[in-house]
């Protein structure tokens, strides 16, 4: 992965292999079909991510959230989604802001000096408050929501 691209969270299915070796497969299918499965559960996943952005988020940060397969152990199957944070703040197709809608920020605020005439020309730092980002959760509800349903995504595609 590389570091243009950020892990937005894991599932762990138990279980596969033992359903597929009571079907009485072979060790290339179950590997091929669990291969299969876990990338199509990751897909349930980012289809339910993207439905859940923020409206006014919805073109860079939607388009953003992608599922890739990765190289694990022969017997681990790993299919992350991610979102693209782009090679840099002006990449118009990164969402380098993703982390501040999933899990929102603190009370921000801006430091500056100002130049105060009738106190003997001292500086005074002054605080502007920015206000802060409501979390608005999008990855965290859709592992949730298909969590429960990845066995029966599994035995779909069996």
């Amino acid at each position: 992965m590389s570091s243009r691209y950020a892990r937005a969270g894991s599932l762990e299915v138990k279980g596969i292999r033992e359903a597929m070796i009571n079907m009485g497969l072979t060790e290339k299918d179950i590997q091929n079909l669990s291969r299969s499965a876990t990338h199509t559960i990751s897909g349930y996943v980012v289809r339910r991510a993207r439905r859940n952005t923020p409206s006014g988020n919805k073109g860079n940060l939607a388009k953003a959230i992608k599922n890739k397969r990765r190289r694990a152990r022969p017997d681990l199957f790993r299919s992350d989604v991610t979102v693209y944070r782009g090679e840099n703040k002006e990449d118009p197709k990164g969402a380098w802001f993703w982390h501040f809608v999933e899990y929102g920020t603190k009370e921000r605020r801006t430091k500056k000096m100002v130049r105060v005439p009738f106190e003997g020309g001292q500086n005074i730092r002054s605080t502007d408050y920015r206000g802060s980002v409501e979390a608005a959760p999008f990855i965290r509800p859709a592992l949730e929501e298909v969590g429960p349903i990845a066995m029966d995504i599994f035995r779909k595609r069996a």
